[in-house]
């Protein structure tokens, strides 16, 4: 996967998915947001319909750990992940 720079973010256009993955039980996304920010939505495997639906109706995730275990960036880009 890609490392993410805040200037890679600012290059993407809004809406954007960087990344997809998925785990064991859930399946993930980072979405690129309107203003340079950018945020991770996941939902459990049993669950998953398509990737839009999961950028639309997936959960947000807020733990700083899965995060950038899933996402290399540096802190710049950090500092742009919307809580």
């Amino acid at each position: 996967m890609e490392f993410i720079t805040l200037s890679k973010l600012k290059d993407m256009e809004p809406g954007a998915v960087f990344a997809k993955g998925n785990d064991s039980d859930v399946v993930w996304l980072a979405v690129r947001g309107g203003t340079h920010d950018w945020a991770m939505y996941e939902q459990p495997k049993k669950h998953f319909k398509s990737w839009d639906s999961l950028r639309k109706r997936g959960e947000k995730i807020f733990s700083e750990q899965t995060i950038r275990d899933r996402i290399e960036c540096d802190d710049a880009a950090w500092r742009m992940y919307r809580q």
